[in-house]
């Protein structure tokens, strides 16, 4: 079966997508975060719950919460974005997209350098 669909259609489409991709993505990544943290409390040994409690304590402290925050926070933007664009490559790869034809121009790979990765061959 084949399908017409029109430049407006599809300019349309992807507009509406990357509204909804950015309401989610907020929600998502917390929870991407709290799984994490999760995980790694579920595999915790003593010492290593002490380590843990320890610096939750030192939560209480500002200067320490913002700077421990901080860090956490681009911990998480960098895994994060590194899992979702494996994720979105696996995914355009099991539909059988390229790059060029099927995406648009500004949808790079960002595994350019990783050819175990690189679906845009």
């Amino acid at each position: 079966m084949e399908y017409t669909i029109s430049e407006e259609y599809a300019t349309s489409s992807r507009k509406n997508a990357q509204k909804q991709y950015e309401r989610d993505l907020d929600k998502f990544a917390l929870q991407f975060l709290s799984i994490g943290l999760t995980k790694i409390k579920s595999n915790l040994t003593k010492a290593g719950l002490e380590k843990v409690v320890e610096i939750e304590a030192q939560m209480a402290s500002k200067s320490f919460e913002k700077d421990f925050c901080q860090k956490l926070e681009e911990i998480l933007e960098d895994s994060f974005s590194d899992a979702l664009n494996i994720f979105v490559i696996k995914i355009s790869r099991l539909y059988g997209l390229k790059r060029n034809k099927d995406l648009i121009d500004s949808f790079i790979n960002p595994f350019a350098d990783d050819p175990k990765l690189d679906f845009f061959v």
